[in-house]
């Protein structure tokens, strides 16, 4: 594999940072850590990088003397990385392990980085000579160094990590030998007592080595059991508790420590920090592979195939500070979906943490001013300050309330967010959600200072129709507030806007009943039960029951499908259009992306304006029928098995068939019109389509259904959906399910 060159961008970096030379199979050094072999909690050898006896690696040499404390020494050869350390498990067969392929999938991932210049620069000369060391490695060693990468960034036992990551290595002074080279070039670290905090040390342990080792130390364990509560007794003692030696409690946990743990290592920070942003580099373009094992899975399990298209050698990252702040970035966006999903009781106290922290980070880089930006709008979503923005706003969420909550905090941020970001898509959210903090949360409500947010946050033009009537939902509670002193002017003001607020009770409504299945789960979704002719019992969800009652109806066909079908359809009719090369610079970087960078932008419009515009008129009028067909059955035959931007076709439309159906149940006029709306803002209106769709081939009819069961509401982008459906011409229903004896909603007739 050849190695990377170096720009002219990096070579100036010559002079401003070290770098490793890069090592050869048979290059050393004299300064390596050593590793410290164990048995039965004695020390063996102390085996470092110069002479080491494999034969005599593991025989037992200690005695009765070795017992009572002695250590002996052996003098040993050194061991060819090249020869006799073969990997079993890496001719396992595909699915065990999947060794072999994450290992090229893997190296796939250097070498898409090596051939774009514009990437290829983000990189240092240090991380490119550590990239060049690691092509250099024996797939073994390499495959050994992937799997410490993958896995947590711990210290692990060497014998016990290649048992729990199944490698199946021949024996275990092949183990040894294998990390020994890894140390020798510098890959990985082994003198674990002097490079990390004893709590991540303490973690490795089994429950019933950490309370050995207190016995040992004569630490009280008290009424603690759990691991964490041992551990954290450990810590406390090491900082309270005396001993009678000149040697510190901690001095004396770590001495244990290293015995019970035996020999230990860990993948070097700045090695891990190479392959993190090499990882990056690659992937950042598509959403789907935050995670490397997200990445493994996909590739190399599902086979996803990626649109294929003509790359740019375009500029993303403009300089090496942009690129580090975002990965730093997307660092933290994946410790905040840890905290989220936590159950832990310092959960919220955890998001605050972190949203202070990122605050601060933002504050430091301050909004973006880059003419680069200014030109490329579509890429600012690959800023670290776009990624701190997103961060701020889903701990806002967490943490507003008054109950556990930091509200004076999060109104912080969110001034300081609507200050510094107005362009952001998020902008009415944060106007929300300040609004709600100044109403409901702050110690001192203020429904003034409120309802001034609310008409500032209305003046703004950059907002969507969604956020304009999430707002003007907010707006009514300042109309039903009791003892609130607001000027009888903003009453009047409100009032006219809120006159535009759309009616949902004009919709089409229907009520069935059936047999429910009642859960004591907060926000669970109701089951409901039917009879076949048998008298057998089905579960059913509410929108199959809603199938069945439309299928009684008229309407024999149907789906539960929230939009997937429309979606489906406009990747088959815009398919030319959206994988388009040329028509924007910048708009695809990497062969791994689903849609080029600016789809679920308000700029994809925008960029290809002329050529939407005619392929509507072509699927409204323009083309004949079989035309018409024949373009999305091509379409779907190419491309139906690749993962597009809204998946892949495949698993939507099955047969092309479905085409024609859909499109003769559906009118092409009505069709060409939902596409209008979807595709001017995609990432706006993807959500919120109607749940079912049901039609009658026969009879070319069909109907757009949103299924709610008793005490569900209408969503505003549902609202707005169902009410731009009906003003094109579309059947659309609101179908209400209600359980047999509760209370019915009352329709407007």
């Amino acid at each position: 594999m050849q190695s990377f060159k170096i720009s002219h961008f990096q070579s100036e970096q010559i002079s401003k940072k070290k770098f490793r030379s890069v090592p050869t199979s048979s290059s050393s050094s004299n300064n390596s850590d050593p590793i410290l072999i164990y048995q039965n909690g004695c020390e063996i050898t102390n085996l470092c990088k110069t002479e080491i006896d494999n034969d005599d690696l593991f025989e037992e040499s200690c005695s009765t003397s070795t017992k009572k404390g002695c250590v002996s020494q052996k003098k040993i050869v050194p061991l060819s990385p090249t020869k006799g350390l073969e990997i079993k498990g890496l001719r396992a067969k595909e699915g065990k392990q999947l060794q072999i392929n994450q290992l090229k999938e893997f190296l796939n991932l250097i070498e898409i980085a090596k051939i774009n210049t514009h990437l290829r620069d983000a990189l240092i000369l240090e991380e490119i000579n550590i990239l060049n060391s690691f092509n250099e490695l024996e797939d073994d060693h390499k495959y050994v160094l992937l799997k410490l990468y993958v896995w947590q960034r711990n210290w692990y036992n060497a014998i016990m990590f290649c048992s729990k990551a199944k490698l199946e290595i021949n024996n275990n002074k092949h183990i040894i030998a294998i990390f020994t080279f890894l140390a020798q070039e510098q890959f990985v670290e082994t003198n674990y007592k002097e490079t990390t905090d004893m709590l991540e040390l303490l973690e490795q342990l089994k429950v019933k080595q950490i309370k050995e080792i207190m016995n040992e130390l004569k630490i009280n364990q008290g009424k603690f059991r759990t691991k964490p509560e041992l551990i954290q007794t450990i810590l406390t003692a090491t900082k309270t508790q005396a001993t009678l030696s000149k040697r510190t409690l901690k001095d004396l946990v770590l001495d244990r420590i290293e015995m019970k743990l035996g020999p230990a290592i860990k993948i070097r920070q700045d090695v891990s920090d190479t392959f993190d942003h090499i990882y990056a580099l690659v992937t950042f373009t598509n959403p789907d592979f935050d995670n490397i094992q997200e990445y493994f899975w996909q590739i190399i399990h599902l086979k996803v195939i990626f649109p294929k298209t003509t790359l740019q050698d375009t500029s993303v990252f403009n300089s090496r500070d942009n690129f580090v702040n975002y990965v730093n970035a997307r660092q933290l966006r994946a410790l905040l979906n840890v905290y989220i999903d936590s159950k832990a009781q310092d959960k919220l106290t955890n998001i605050y943490n972190l949203a202070a922290n990122s605050y601060d980070l933002l504050k430091e880089l301050g909004s973006m001013d880059d003419k680069f930006y200014e030109q490329h709008l579509h890429l600012r979503k690959f800023t670290a300050q776009h990624v701190y923005c997103s961060i701020l706003s889903i701990c806002s969420e967490h943490i507003f309330t008054k109950n556990n909550g930091r509200p004076e905090e999060v109104k912080k941020w969110l001034e300081y967010l609507i200050e510094n970001f107005r362009y952001s898509s998020r902008l009415g959210k944060w106007y929300e959600k300040l609004i709600r903090l100044h109403i409901r949360h702050l110690e001192e409500i203020n429904y003034e200072i409120a309802i001034k947010l609310l008409f500032e946050a209305l003046e703004v033009e950059i907002f969507t129709d969604r956020t304009r009537m999430e707002l003007l939902q907010l707006g009514k509670q300042f109309k039903i507030a009791k003892g609130q002193k607001i000027n009888k002017t903003y009453h009047n003001r409100l009032k006219e806007y809120l006159s535009n607020v759309i009616d949902e009770s004009n919709f089409p409504q229907v009520q069935i009943d059936s047999h429910c299945i009642r859960s004591n789960v907060s926000g669970r979704k109701r089951n409901y039960v039917s009879r076949t002719a048998d008298s057998e019992l089905i579960i059913k969800s509410v929108e199959e029951v809603a199938l069945d009652y439309y299928s009684s109806i008229g309407y024999p066909e149907g789906e539960h499908c929230e939009g997937s079908f429309i979606k489906a359809l406009l990747m088959l009719y815009f398919w030319d259009i959206i994988y388009e090369e040329n028509c924007v610079p910048g708009i695809f970087i990497s062969p791994l992306q689903r849609a080029p960078l600016d789809m679920f932008t308000k700029y994809f419009y925008e960029n290809r304006k002329k050529a939407i515009d005619e392929r509507l008129t072509d699927i409204e009028n323009r083309w004949p029928e079989k035309a018409l067909f024949n373009f999305a059955c091509e379409n779907w035959e190419n491309h139906s098995h690749e993962a597009s931007a809204y998946g892949k076709i495949h698993d939507t439309i099955e047969d092309k068939k479905i085409i024609q159906l859909l499109v003769n149940v559906i009118g092409r006029e009505i069709l060409s019109n939902i596409f209008r709306r979807l595709i001017k803002n995609t990432r706006e209106y993807s959500s919120g389509m109607p749940d079912l769709l049901v039609w009658n081939a026969d009879q070319k009819i069909h109907k757009f259904v949103e299924v709610k069961g008793e005490k569900d509401k209408l969503a505003s982008n549902q609202i707005l959906w169902l009410n731009y459906l009906k003003e094109i011409g579309a059947s659309i229903e609101v179908c209400w399910v209600h359980s047999i004896g509760s209370k019915r909603k009352k329709l407007s007739t």
